[in-house]
């Protein structure tokens, strides 16, 4: 099935004119289909039905694609077979304030498993992703240490999300921590906010750091 789409969607711009789930259905199997059921068709295909496709052919594909349904297929394609080319999260981050919040959803679980420090940060930085998929991300930055420096802005900020928990707090808070000693100067900064809540998470993250007691 697989191979039948994406031939699919190689001749699609020679068609022209019609929508992919139309034209699909109504020339494959004669029914109709909202851009969600085709979403979920991918989501379900079976790793036998994708382990047979060229690495180097999709990867090629990915780069020079547009179309976002075929962009979750080779996404899908990537994580099932858990090897990302590189350069891989740059193309997909812009999809993650896409409209259809299930080509949101293949791009935030993509972005985790390919971890790329880019697509981890893009992923705090985007407050509409979940607090759980959020939490994830900064914990596998945490544990990139000083490697993840560049992303103690992003965790600073994640610390601020009103719509988000505690524990998407904290989680950033400790993230900070174990990146190290290049976040405490910008922690410092704001021990003494008037935002307390923030000011109390930056203190936990600088004990975390420090090993003691912080004092003003």
């Amino acid at each position: 099935m697989i191979n039948r789409i994406l031939d699919l969607f190689r001749r699609k711009r020679e068609i022209g004119g019609r929508s992919f789930s139309s034209w699909y259905y109504s020339h494959i199997r004669g029914l109709t289909a909202s851009e969600d059921e085709l979403l979920v068709a991918i989501s379900r295909l079976k790793f036998n039905e994708i382990k047979e496709l060229d690495l180097e052919d999709i990867n090629n594909l990915f780069f020079e694609e547009e179309d976002y349904f075929l962009l979750c297929l080779i996404i899908y394609f990537f994580s099932k077979k858990n090897k990302f080319p590189k350069g891989f999260s740059k193309k997909v981050i812009p999809l993650l304030g896409h409209k259809n919040r299930k080509v949101r959803y293949f791009a935030t679980n993509a972005l985790l498993r390919a971890g790329e420090t880019n697509g981890l940060i893009a992923l705090i930085e985007e407050q509409g992703t979940h607090g759980a998929l959020m939490v994830k991300a900064a914990i596998q930055l945490g544990l990139r240490g000083e490697n993840a420096k560049e992303a103690i802005p992003s965790l600073i900020k994640m610390m601020t999300y009103k719509d988000k928990n505690s524990r998407t707090h904290n989680t950033a808070a400790e993230a900070l921590a174990d990146i190290g000693e290049s976040a405490k100067p910008i922690l410092m900064q704001y021990v003494n906010s008037d935002n307390k809540y923030l000011a109390d998470l930056c203190i936990y993250s600088i004990e975390l750091i420090t090993k003691k007691p912080f004092i003003k």
